[in-house]
């Protein structure tokens, strides 16, 4: 396989074909990333109730599956990390696509726990050759120096619209072909509209440039204590973020706020977290993943403060607002920053490294926060958010001083 050369792209001996448009690519991608997240980790929220009855599982049984979804990814992510920088992205989010289609094939023939259980363990083997931070690695291939950072920040915002999109199309294709015929209305939707597009817009080929080596070291050079710090950083706000989300509307119950009032005053979330990475994206260069991560990382303990007075309406508002500009910039700030430390070459084999610690700490905070919140009560669970948001905060600005202290060259 030969290197990326300057407007072509070449692989064997196939004929060289111009790079596709920045625009169509992100385009391409975000629309395939919307697919892949909508037909998997969105899709029991509309069809567990349906699946559940038939089944004869519960729906904490139900949401199961996406727990064993990321802890499968976990097992398998560093050698698929390691795939995508040999092989290149490409090749690894095709096949991620066959899989999830034979996946979702098996989610629709099950017949029980066990047939349920197996196609979540299938649709695991697929979450890291196919999406999160795959897909950013694709970019780290397609896209050459700084602009890859900025078309990062832009995929964010076009799969932060996924539950918008797929949660509607997903009630739609049930109403009309039950849950089972929706299970392989998205396989087929993988095999049809997904694999074409990343066939169409990401280059054949690894991250191999004739500016590699100028890239930062790659993963196997940083030292393990500084790897132990990256995965605190990035993996603690990520799993906060998801054991709290699962569990604001709770929250905010347990302060007090009826159901709508609740429902209202978390939705302010969306739009904090949407403004944050529009005001990364207007910022560009003059901002560096570093320098981003440690605004966000000061920000999530601080967007925990206003509940420690009672969580008023303008208390728990505040909260909402804080935790979404938090959670939408270290979204940004996950797929950035290892490009910043490893470089293109090295992108996709640090991802995987993280995605063994991150996925498993992203699959057992949902339960721990929601066992927290009913056991231990507000204050609990308050304080444990707060608590894990320091350690972040800790690991990232230790991470940043280490990085300041190494000598340039």
């Amino acid at each position: 396989m030969q290197p990326l050369t300057p407007g072509v792209i070449v692989s064997g001996m196939t004929s060289p074909r111009a790079p596709v448009s920045r625009p169509l690519l992100l385009a391409g991608l975000g629309a395939a990333q919307i697919m892949g997240w909508g037909s998997t980790f969105y899709l029991p929220s509309v069809l567990g109730p349906p699946m559940g009855a038939e089944l004869g599982l519960g729906q904490d049984v139900i949401f199961v599956g996406v727990t064993v979804m990321y802890l499968t990814g976990a097992v398998i992510a560093p050698p698929i990390g390691r795939a995508v920088d040999r092989l290149g992205a490409r090749a690894t989010m095709a096949a991620g696509t066959l899989v999830a289609a034979a996946a979702l094939v098996l989610l629709a023939l099950a017949e029980g726990l066990a047939g349920y259980i197996t196609a979540w363990v299938a649709l695991g083997l697929m979450l890291p050759m196919t999406l999160g931070q795959t897909g950013f690695a694709a970019i780290a291939q397609a896209v050459p120096g700084p602009a890859a950072r900025r078309a990062m920040t832009l995929l964010t915002l076009t799969t932060g619209f996924t539950a918008t999109v797929t949660w509607p199309a997903t009630a739609a294709l049930e109403a009309e072909l039950g849950w089972r015929g929706t299970c392989l209305a998205f396989a087929a939707m993988h095999l049809a509209i997904a694999l074409p597009l990343y066939l169409l817009v990401l280059p054949r080929g690894g991250a191999a440039r004739a500016d590699a080596a100028r890239d930062a070291p790659p993963p196997a050079a940083i030292p393990r204590g500084r790897f132990v710090l990256l995965v605190l950083a990035l993996g603690v706000p990520n799993a906060i973020g998801a054991g709290v989300s699962l569990s604001v509307i709770a929250m905010l119950a347990a302060f007090g706020h009826a159901p709508a009032g609740a429902i209202a005053i978390a939705a302010l979330h969306g739009p904090a977290q949407v403004g944050a990475r529009i005001i990364d994206l207007s910022l560009g260069a003059r901002t560096t993943a570093m320098g981003t991560g440690l605004f966000s990382a000061v920000m999530l303990p601080l967007s925990f403060l206003p509940l420690a007075f009672g969580g008023t309406t303008t208390g728990a508002s505040a909260f909402a607002v804080t935790f979404g500009i938090a959670n939408g910039l270290m979204t940004v700030v996950r797929a950035q920053l290892p490009l910043e430390l490893a470089g293109a070459s090295g992108y996709g084999t640090l991802t995987g490294r993280l995605a063994l610690p991150g996925n498993v700490m992203m699959a057992l905070a949902p339960p721990l926060f929601a066992a927290i919140l009913e056991r231990g009560g507000i204050g609990a669970f308050v304080a444990l958010a707060f608590a894990l948001s320091l350690v972040a905060l800790g690991a990232l600005a230790a991470l940043a001083l280490a990085r300041a202290r190494e000598p340039r060259g």
